[in-house]
């Protein structure tokens, strides 16, 4: 018997099985961590019915539909009910790469697998933190070590910076003796400037954006990254050919002709971490500010909930152990720790932790979904 578990986020979904164990000492459902099988779905194909991907996933093993016990899908993007049948419904919106998805729904997921079996949504940052705190906290790295003993039961806050920015409280519930999750919208707030290069940054931006809201995603995404790019080149530093061909090409829409986001954003990345020589100045420029903001931004999360129990951020735009890289960590702690007044004396004593790992989001709704397997055989019996 297994789980289905799914990221859904664009331009690439994922569907993966995992297998369970009972904990008869915690008497529990744990998961495997290592996904049995795991299948990648452009989601422009899908953009229409985004539950024909169940159709195709299990093309590939039928053996395994019929052993389906428990399902949830992390979704990048908010969570609505509008419709008590329909359940928890979403549309993913990725400009960036030109996608908007019709609306999908728990029921139309459903409706797709044995004994129309219960589907669960939740955010992608909730499946982030079930993967963390409901694991052995695998996979992370410490940016801030403080060296005293944390409360296990401390707020904990999420920062997620990939295609977009991704941003979740967690406290603890007595009742539930576990960490819950507080959902937010946060990465669409406001930009706000903390120096002169963000005012140059944010004036540059704000004349060519038609004077339009700026918010934090704008620049602490895959696309913002290139943003800051391009502001940085009007000082007229040496520009790579490679990447100069690559915007421009971007910036006509030259369709197949040219590359993704993701894509040149991870050009530029490569030549600071990837070149064992002296990096593109322009290249290593846009690193540095992308990295300052980052850490200016958490230190606003960390101002705002004071999560003692540490603020764990991470993201699939820069390498894992970019940290390790003692310029860019000091930019970073700085950033962080310099705030108003006093107030950055506060983040001096917030753990930051770096999770950066490909499975997080299928792993965390895996263990979501563990929580509803022993209900969920009994809905599959009454239904046989």
């Amino acid at each position: 018997m297994v789980i289905l578990a799914g990221k859904i986020d664009g331009p690439t979904t994922t569907l993966a099985l995992f297998q369970y164990t009972f904990n008869t000492k915690q008497e529990k459902y744990e998961i495997d961590p290592n996904p049995a099988y795991k299948k990648d779905f452009p989601l422009e194909k899908y953009k229409q019915n985004l539950s024909e991907m169940i159709d195709d996933f299990f093309n590939d093993c039928p053996d395994e539909k019929e052993n389906i016990e428990s399902v949830c899908f992390g979704v990048a993007g908010p969570l609505e009910v509008d419709d008590k049948e329909q359940g928890k419904s979403s549309r993913i919106k990725r400009p960036d790469f030109g996608l908007e998805t019709s609306i999908f729904s728990e029921k139309s997921f459903s409706q797709k697998l044995p004994y129309d079996l219960p589907v669960s949504f939740i955010n992608d940052m909730e499946a982030i933190g079930y993967s963390i705190f409901l694991g052995n906290e695998e996979h992370l790295e410490e940016l801030n070590k403080i060296n005293l003993e944390l409360d296990p039961q401390a707020p904990r806050s999420l920062m997620l910076v990939s295609g977009g920015l991704g941003k979740a409280l967690w406290l603890w519930d007595d009742q539930e003796k576990e960490f819950i999750p507080k959902s937010s919208e946060g990465g669409h707030r406001d930009f706000s400037v903390s120096s002169t290069d963000d005012m140059d940054l944010w004036k540059y931006w704000s004349e060519r954006n038609d004077n339009k809201q700026i918010s934090w995603e704008f620049f602490l995404s895959s696309s913002g990254l290139i943003k800051i790019y391009k502001c940085l080149k009007k000082e007229n530093e040496p520009e790579l050919e490679h990447i100069k061909i690559a915007i421009e090409k971007l910036d006509r829409d030259e369709g197949n002709e040219s590359l993704t986001i993701s894509e040149i954003s991870s050009l530029i990345v490569a030549e600071v971490f990837g070149n064992s020589e002296q990096p593109n100045l322009l290249c290593l420029k846009t690193i540095e500010t992308f990295i300052s903001l980052w850490a200016s931004e958490a230190g606003n999360i960390a101002l705002d909930y004071l999560p003692k129990g540490g603020l764990y951020i991470g993201g699939t735009i820069l390498p894992v152990d970019w940290f390790k890289d003692e310029n860019l960590k000091r930019i970073f702690m700085e950033r962080f720790t310099t705030k108003g007044e006093n107030a950055g004396l506060a983040n001096h004593g917030i753990p930051v932790m770096v999770y950066q790992e490909e499975d997080i989001v299928l792993r965390g709704a895996a263990r979501f979904a563990a929580r509803f397997i022993a209900e969920n055989k009994l809905f599959i019996m009454s239904s046989k």
